[in-house]
């Protein structure tokens, strides 16, 4: 062992849990109507949502409450909530992060298949790298996706933003492409 490690060019090490503890948390959300910032105080209680330095109420801004239901939607992870707040997690880390951060923003899962039940799925495909989920609304249904940046930039049509919808464009969607690619830079999970 000590003569591997002698042959070591690189050491990535992991303070914040995620490598050590499998855990992973949400604090950062880009969208067309700006960049949103989630700051937990430590205490345990709401976090801030910010929207390019301003706090806002989430469940006030439709592009973040929105954002966050498709998050929760498409989702096979599960949390359960204790007397004292506490919760127990089981399921994918990123999944439960969704998870967290729509509850944060009061979108509980269960009360969302409440009104709009899961008719059907599609499970992750690793050739495709995204996952699907189907929900009666309406008389009609929606589809919730989530998946590698690229793959689901690939069969977008359009993207929502607090300034309505906007056709989907090459140069929307390498946009998008390079957003994400300066994120990974800045060492966010996509």
């Amino acid at each position: 062992a000590v003569e591997t490690l002698g042959a070591v060019d690189v050491i990535c090490t992991d303070k914040t849990g995620t490598l050590t503890e499998n855990k992973m948390t949400v604090n950062w959300i880009a969208t067309p109507s700006g960049d949103i910032e989630i700051k937990e105080d430590g205490s345990g209680g709401k976090p801030t949502f910010s929207m390019d330095g301003e706090d806002v109420d989430p469940s006030n801004v439709q592009v973040i409450r929105e954002l966050l239901k498709t998050g929760v939607l498409c989702n096979n992870a599960s949390l359960k909530y204790g007397v004292h707040g506490d919760y127990k997690a089981v399921g994918d880390p990123m999944e439960v992060a969704l998870l967290l951060v729509g509850a944060k923003a009061g979108i509980y899962r269960d009360d969302l298949l409440s009104a709009l039940p899961e008719v059907h799925e599609e499970a992750f495909d690793p050739s495709l790298n995204m996952m699907a989920t189907f929900h009666e609304e309406n008389g009609q249904y929606r589809v919730a996706v989530k998946g590698a940046p690229e793959s689901v930039l690939e069969v977008c049509s359009g993207v929502s933003g607090q300034n309505g919808y906007i056709e989907m464009s090459k140069k929307i969607r390498e946009g998008w492409i390079d957003r994400n690619k300066e994120l990974t830079e800045r060492g966010f999970r996509v």
